[in-house]
């Protein structure tokens, strides 16, 4: 007979989880926290508890492929003795597959409650650790590698703001990152805005970068200074946050503070059809020639929004179509309005 291997590993796997939970619950039990040693005391326990278990399973294994064998022989009996040595070898053939089997299903099981054992002992090392220093021992920690001592998880997946997956955005390409390591690097946060039009999952193209566009001539200085002003603001040294502040938010903020120190700034949103679609916002501002200078306000930098490189940038202005194949300049479609309410007001679609 050959034991399911599987359902035993399910079994001890159940066993070890449920084990350890308690273990480490007991930390909360009266304030009292439990210390590595007796959580790896406990482990050991869990551990000497499953090789017994292996063990009492390799005995009634064998045991089985005795009475088997003992059955076998005993029908072999009945046949002619031609037959009956061909039925005894057969006989004697499985037994030793059984007695195999139930050898590999022992140390098979041995080896899972080893791997379990290192497993618990590696978790009681993390007990009263806080490895970011952020006041929540890493066992707690919704983010245990990233100071977040608010622990913001504002999708509420059990994985902290500053650890969520984002798709981030430089001058070398887009890669998945998450926001505090995006901002480090000067990245910017994409995919933050669905378009209104189509089920597909928000990506970026690998045609969009963020490099700075260096705008040389007349208006250089003005440039200059309006990139300082962006910087002054404060906005590009806030936090991305999926849910509460977004690219949207940071467009409509940095519009908002521009035209209050005097610049003509306007709110702009655009998507890109691949597939797969997304959308994204960023502040223009109308220089006094006219120029349209589009900000990134996740940096505070001048980007260029030329895709299909032919020197000029189609945009729309306070419309918005609702289609996604209604592109502008390549295969994107620039949007550009008064401010982010008007953007709203038009139909074109916010976080």
């Amino acid at each position: 007979m050959k034991r399911d291997i599987k359902k035993s590993f399910f079994i001890f796997g159940i066993i070890f989880i449920v084990t350890l939970a308690v273990v480490l619950a007991a930390s909360d039990v009266e304030n009292e926290v439990l210390n590595k040693d007796e959580c790896k005391k406990q482990c050991s326990e869990i551990y000497t508890s499953q090789i017994k278990e292996c063990n009492n399973n390799y005995k009634n294994d064998r045991n089985q492929c005795n009475e088997d064998k003992k059955i076998g022989l005993d029908a072999c009996k009945n046949l002619s003795r031609a037959e009956r040595r061909g039925c005894i070898r057969s006989v004697l053939n499985q037994t030793k597959q059984c007695r195999g089997d139930a050898r590999n299903t022992k140390n098979g099981c041995k080896g899972t409650a080893r791997e379990e054992k290192f497993s618990c002992f590696n978790s009681c090392e993390g007990i009263g650790r806080d490895e970011d220093g952020d006041g929540f021992v890493d066992l707690e920690d919704n983010c245990p590698s990233n100071f977040n001592p608010e622990q913001e998880d504002s999708d509420i997946d059990g994985i902290g703001d500053v650890c969520d997956t984002v798709t981030c955005c430089h001058e070398f390409g887009c890669h998945e990152s998450n926001a505090e390591e995006c901002k480090n690097m000067g990245g910017v946060v994409q995919e933050c805005i669905r378009p209104s039009t189509g089920n597909e999952t928000p990506t970026p193209e690998a045609n969009i970068t963020y490099n700075q566009t260096n705008v040389i001539g007349n208006l250089s200085e003005w440039v200059r200074n309006l990139t300082q002003a962006a910087n002054a603001t404060g906005i590009p040294s806030q936090n991305y946050t999926a849910t509460t502040y977004d690219c949207d938010d940071f467009a409509d903020d940095m519009e908002k503070n521009l035209t209050a120190l005097g610049y003509n700034a306007t709110y702009t949103y655009y998507w890109c059809v691949g597939p797969p679609a997304f959308g994204h916002a960023v502040t223009d501002v109308h220089a006094p020639d006219g120029t349209i200078i589009f900000i990134e306000p996740q940096t505070g930098q001048v980007v260029n929004l030329d895709f299909d490189g032919d020197g000029t940038i189609e945009t729309r202005t306070n419309e918005h179509v609702n289609n996604l194949n209604a592109v502008t300049d390549d295969n994107c479609a620039i949007e550009v309005y008064d401010s982010a309410a008007a953007a709203a007001g038009a139909g074109a679609p916010r976080d």
